[in-house]
């Protein structure tokens, strides 16, 4: 019974605790911070690919209307699609912009060139922005 007698080695101090909480404390908080920066990181992923999801559609929608009416209703080319249209999916409105523009090829001359080139709207470039 010469174990009981030590009354010193029976438990932890006050202070041991302190710092024992302490710890946990800070390694719990960093746990958190990092689950959380993780979820964020998650759900931006899945809007990005949502956005990315809605303008392909919109460009496969653009593949399949007459070449002639393919612009802006508001620039240049004159077409049949809108300057921008807002899309709702799942409570998120996005918002697309539509660019298009008419391209001048190189390869059959340019206006400034010799031979000129007599029309100079060779395709349409078209950007979407979401």
């Amino acid at each position: 019974m010469k174990y009981l007698t030590n009354y010193k080695d029976k438990g932890f101090t006050l202070i041991e605790v302190l710092i024992a909480i302490f710890y946990i404390s800070i390694l719990s908080g960093l746990i958190l911070i990092t689950f959380w920066n993780l979820l964020k990181v998650i759900i931006a992923g899945r809007i990005s690919l949502q956005i990315l999801s809605i303008l392909e559609d919109e460009m496969e929608y653009i593949k399949i209307v007459n070449y002639e009416d393919i612009g802006t209703r508001n620039g240049w080319p004159r077409g049949i699609l809108p300057d921008e249209k807002y899309v709702n999916l799942n409570g998120l409105n996005i918002k697309i912009k539509y660019f298009i523009r008419n391209i001048d090829d190189p390869s059959d001359g340019t206006v400034n060139s010799t031979p000129q080139d007599t029309a100079p709207a060779d395709y349409k470039l078209v950007e979407l922005e979401g």
